[in-house]
Formats: C-alpha cells, structure tokens, sequence
C-alpha cells in the first residue's frame, strides 16, 4: 500500500479508497514497479526495460502515454504519481 491505492499483484487487482480500479496491464505493471521502488526516480528508459525488454525500438515517450492513462484511471489517487523533470516519474505517499 502507498498512500490510498493498495495493489494485489495475486489478484491482478488496484484499489483506490476502497474502489477497485481496472487497468489495462501495461498500467499495471507500471504501477507495481512504482510501488516496488516508491520514493525512487524511474527513467523512461529504465520503465521501457522493465516492461517492454531491451529490444523495444519504439519511442521512450509511449512510457508517458500510459502514465497519463494511469493517472486517470487512479482518479483521486493520481497525484501520488509525480513527474521528475528531465529524470522520469517516481510514486509517493502524498
């Protein structure tokens, strides 16, 4: 748990204040990584690794599409996930 979303990674399951949340799963792997290195700065290009391999070859820029797409799926929660200028985005308590 880090603030008010809780994620069961058993379940495949986020919750928000008690509501569950759905996401799509590149959002949920996301997410669990934030919440595995809370307090931590992720770079782009360290998400990208950890999810799409070291073979992607697309742009690091798809990691902010989908953080922008968890951020609304989080709803009150969503300004727990912070942008770090020019280092990438990291997961607070509030």
């Amino acid at each position: 748990m880090v603030g008010s979303i809780k994620l069961d990674p058993y379940r495949c399951m986020v919750m928000v204040d008690d509501k569950e949340v759905v996401l799509a799963p590149i959002e949920f792997a996301i997410l669990k990584i934030l919440m595995e290195n809370r307090g931590k700065v992720l770079s782009r290009e360290s998400l990208l690794t950890k999810i799409w391999g070291y073979d992607f070859e697309g742009n690091d820029r798809v990691v902010d599409n989908h953080i922008k797409k968890l951020r609304q799926a989080l709803g009150s929660a969503s300004s727990q996930v912070k942008t770090v200028f020019k280092k990438g985005y990291k997961l607070e308590e509030r």
